[in-house]
């Protein structure tokens, strides 16, 4: 939490350790919205993958709110381990939802990496193998930092999406403050 504090203090922000003590609980200072503004300071929020992953397994109305066909997920499970093409692949997020799919989630903390949508592949083709089915998959990630980048993974998605139902999201961290005195 100190990190998270020496963070909000450098950037200016009047830092209170009740406000910043997240510990991961439910908080009314953090949330995820769907605007154009994009955060490149997750990580410094949340210090690693599987903070994140248990904000989003914990809350997804908040996290998916104003998405159709994304608000009524159910948490299914986390770091659920398949098998696809020889290899054991922890699916860090799965929820179900209300028509039965199987809801994959593939979530980086910073931009998507070269191999991001085949990963989510991975995962997907692991699900079906072990009869998870029918499956579809989420890539939530950082706004890419280069024309380039967010090109070749919006091409890999595209491709992905002839195959599996895929969807791409860039995140939004927001900091709102409540003055308590």
């Amino acid at each position: 939490m100190k990190r998270i504090s020496d963070a909000l203090a450098a950037a200016g922000v009047h830092v209170d350790n009740d406000i910043t003590n997240l510990g991961l609980a439910r908080s009314t200072w953090i949330y995820f919205a769907s605007t154009s503004f994009v955060s490149r300071d997750l990580g410094r929020i949340f210090g690693y993958g599987r903070d994140l992953n248990w904000y989003v397994a914990h809350y997804p109305e908040e996290v998916f709110r104003g998405f159709p066909g994304l608000e009524d997920l159910t948490f299914y499970r986390s770091e659920m381990p398949v098998e696809y093409g020889g290899a054991l692949h922890k699916i860090g997020l799965v929820f179900r939802d209300p028509q039965g799919t199987y809801v994959a989630i593939a979530l980086e903390r910073g931009d998507p990496r070269d191999d991001s949508a085949a990963q989510l592949e991975r995962y997907l083709r692991g699900l079906q193998a072990e009869g998870h089915t029918p499956v579809r998959g989420l890539l939530i990630t950082a706004r890419p930092s280069g024309a380039q980048l967010e090109a070749d993974v919006a091409g890999r998605i595209a491709r992905l999406n002839d195959r599996f139902p895929v969807q791409w999201f860039w995140y939004d961290l927001n900091l709102s403050l409540r003055r308590i005195v």
